[in-house]
């Protein structure tokens, strides 16, 4: 099925979908540590986190040492060192 935008989406390569699949939390989530290393929930109780959640400190490290690398590299070089290396 095509998304909205009328063009094609390619499927997850097996590697990706095993990736993505050992990311995902085995049993009941601890809600006082997530919250404790989400830095946005220090300040405020989130509510509307309908469309996106908080970012926890690992996540925002991640995606900002990313743009970094693409910053100094550019996008195709920092992408084969990427955590989830989607492309392959």
């Amino acid at each position: 099925m095509a998304p909205a935008s009328g063009r094609a989406v390619a499927p997850a390569s097996g590697r990706a979908v095993a990736q993505l699949a050992s990311a995902v939390v085995p049993g009941p989530i601890d809600v006082e540590t997530e919250r404790s290393t989400t830095p946005g929930c220090r300040g405020i109780a989130h509510l509307n986190n309908a469309g996106a959640a908080l970012a926890t400190q690992a996540t925002l490290d991640a995606v900002v040492g990313h743009l970094r690398r693409e910053a100094a590299q550019g996008g195709y070089e920092a992408l084969p060192r990427s955590p989830i290396d989607w492309w392959r």
